[in-house]
This record gives C-alpha cells, sequence and structure tokens, in this order.
C-alpha cells in the first residue's frame, strides 16, 4: 500500500464528511460516489477529479463546472497535494461533491440539494483560491493524480 501523507488523510477525512452530509440528506447515489472514492484515499491512491457529469443541467453549469475541474487538474499537476495539502485535499473533496450533485440537478431525484450544491461550489472556490501560488514544478506521481499525461514541455525543465 502507498503511504499516506497529509493530502490523503486530509481527503479521506472531507470525503467522510461530505458522504455523511449526503446520507444525511438521502443522496444515495452522492454518498455511494464519495465512498468509493474514500476507498481509493485510504489505499493511499486518491482518484483524479471526478468527470464532469454529462447530466449537468443548464450550458452555463457545464461551462463552470468544466472550467472548474480543468482549473483542479492543472493545480494537481502543479504540486499542490505536496505544496499545500489541506486546501488540495478541501478542492479535491468539494469538486467531487459538487460534481456528483450536479449530475442529479436536472433530475427529479434532487429536489433540496440546491443548498447542498451551492456549498461544495463555494467551498471548492475558497480551496482553490488558497491554491493560487501553487508551485511550478509537480512532486513525483503528480500527473497520476491530476489525470494529465507528462507532457515533454515539462519533462525537459
Amino acid at each position: 500500500m502507498p503511504a499516506r501523507g497529509a493530502f490523503e488523510l486530509r481527503l479521506e477525512k472531507e470525503l467522510h464528511a461530505l458522504a455523511s452530509a449526503a446520507a444525511e440528506d438521502g443522496q444515495v447515489s452522492t454518498q455511494a460516489a464519495l465512498l468509493d472514492r474514500i476507498e481509493a484515499a485510504a489505499a493511499g491512491r486518491p482518484a483524479p477529479p471526478a468527470p464532469v457529469p454529462r447530466m449537468a443541467g443548464d450550458d452555463a453549469t457545464f461551462e463552470a463546472l468544466t472550467a472548474a475541474r480543468a482549473r483542479l487538474v492543472e493545480a494537481l499537476a502543479q504540486g499542490a497535494a505536496g505544496s499545500a495539502p489541506a486546501a488540495a485535499a478541501i478542492a479535491l473533496a468539494t469538486w467531487d461533491c459538487w460534481a456528483a450533485l450536479a449530475a442529479l440537478r436536472t433530475t427529479d431525484r434532487l429536489r433540496t440539494a440546491g443548498g447542498a450544491v451551492a456549498d461544495c461550489e463555494r467551498r471548492h472556490a475558497e480551496a482553490m483560491e488558497r491554491l493560487a501560488g501553487a508551485p511550478d514544478a509537480p512532486p513525483a506521481g503528480a500527473e497520476a493524480l491530476s489525470g494529465k499525461t507528462p507532457s515533454p514541455m515539462r519533462e525537459s525543465r
């Protein structure tokens, strides 16, 4: 099992809190998605940010989610999990929450989660603001977490 550092431990804690809140709100599919991500973090292999959901609602919501995910992927590729583990963990966990809830937003299953969606989105934005100063050089393994393939430009630095 890979070693778990500050990032993985904080990510697991954040995901547990979000999964518990989803369970209390009766959002079973959101809870299930977050529990899968908890398992990966607990094993020391955090999953990359969840994909933008196909059922994200209107075009503005889809565009906001797409842009937010791109910023998160870039921050993780730049080494945010090592340089700012708490903020990176919160950003990743709240992204996963936001994406899971946004997928439900266009269905009848999600009538009361508007506040939860807004809370995940707000907390994600706050964490990303704290990551604004992430270092340029990613630590070993950062590409695997971000889901990006290392580019020749990055390797030549």
